[in-house]
C-alpha cells in the first residue's frame, strides 16, 4: 500500500489545511491517523510534494476566477503524461485539486510550505514552477493573474530571473527555435561551446539514474525522464541548425 492508501481515511480538507498542506510547515508526524499507518521518511517526502503540487495547481487554475475545461485538461495531462499516476493516485490528486482551489488557504500559503520542505532540492522547485506553467498555458494565453502567481512562486522558490524567463520562453515561444534554446538555458547569441557546456550540465542534472539515486518523489523521476528527452531534442535541433 502506498502513502496515499495510508492517509486515505483523513478528510481532504484536513490534509490540505493541516500537516500536509498550507499550514503544515514541516513533515507529517510519525502517526498521522492511527498506529497502523506510520509513514516512512520517503513516504512523507512524497506525500508533502504531492499535496503541495495539486493544491498549487488548483489555485493556479482558478487564478482568473474560473476553472476552464482547458485547464482541467492540462491538469489531466500532468496526471497522465507528466506524472503517469495510477487510478488510485489520480483520484486522490483530483480530490486535493478540487478542495484546494476553493479553500481559504492562498497559493502563497502552499508555495511557502513547499519551499520550507524542499529548499535543498532546486530541481524539484524548478519542476514545480514548470508544472505551474503547464496549467497556465492551457488556453494558449498567459493571463495577468496567472503570471502574478508564477512570479510569486519564482520569488518564494528563489529561482533566478534568467531561469524564470527561460521557462516562460519554453512555454510561450514566438519561434520554435526560441523554445529549444531556452530548454538549454541559452540564447541564439551564445557560442557553440557555451551551448555544448550547458547541454552537458543539464544532462548531468536531469539524468534519470542520478535523479533516482537522490531519493526524490517517484513522480519527479517521471518528469525527469521527459525533461531529459526534451534536452536531447533541443540539442539535436540546435546542432543541426548550426551544423556542429
Amino acid at each position: 500500500m502506498g502513502w496515499y492508501g495510508k492517509i486515505a481515511g483523513a478528510t481532504i480538507g484536513f490534509i490540505i489545511g493541516g500537516p500536509l498542506g498550507a499550514a503544515g510547515g514541516a513533515f507529517i508526524g510519525h502517526k498521522l491517523l492511527d498506529n497502523d499507518n506510520n509513514l516512512s521518511h520517503h513516504e512523507e517526502v512524497q506525500a508533502n510534494y504531492f499535496v503541495a503540487l495539486f493544491s498549487m495547481l488548483g489555485k493556479m487554475a482558478k487564478a482568473d476566477g474560473i476553472v476552464t475545461s482547458d485547464e482541467v485538461r492540462a491538469v489531466e495531462y500532468v496526471i497522465s503524461n507528466r506524472l503517469r499516476l495510477n487510478s488510485e493516485q489520480r483520484s486522490f490528486a483530483i480530490k486535493v485539486f478540487n478542495e484546494a482551489k476553493d479553500s481559504s488557504y492562498s497559493f502563497e500559503n502552499f508555495a511557502n510550505n513547499f519551499y520550507k520542505i524542499n529548499s535543498n532540492q532546486p530541481n524539484l522547485l524548478f519542476f514545480m514552477l514548470n508544472t505551474l506553467f503547464e496549467v497556465a498555458k492551457a488556453d494558449g494565453q498567459l493571463h495577468e493573474k496567472e503570471e502574478e502567481l508564477l512570479k510569486l512562486a519564482k520569488s518564494i522558490f528563489k529561482i533566478s530571473d534568467h531561469d524564470y524567463n527561460n521557462l516562460k520562453t519554453q512555454h510561450f515561444p514566438r519561434l520554435e527555435s526560441e523554445k529549444h534554446y531556452a530548454t538549454l538555458n541559452c540564447t541564439p547569441k551564445d557560442s557553440d561551446q557555451t551551448i555544448k557546456s550547458s547541454y552537458r550540465k543539464l544532462v548531468q542534472d536531469f539524468h534519470p539514474d542520478k535523479i533516482q539515486n537522490k531519493g526524490l518523489p517517484e513522480e519527479f523521476s517521471q518528469y525527469a525522464k521527459v525533461k531529459f528527452q526534451e534536452i536531447q531534442d533541443a540539442y539535436d535541433y540546435i546542432r543541426k541548425e548550426r551544423n556542429f
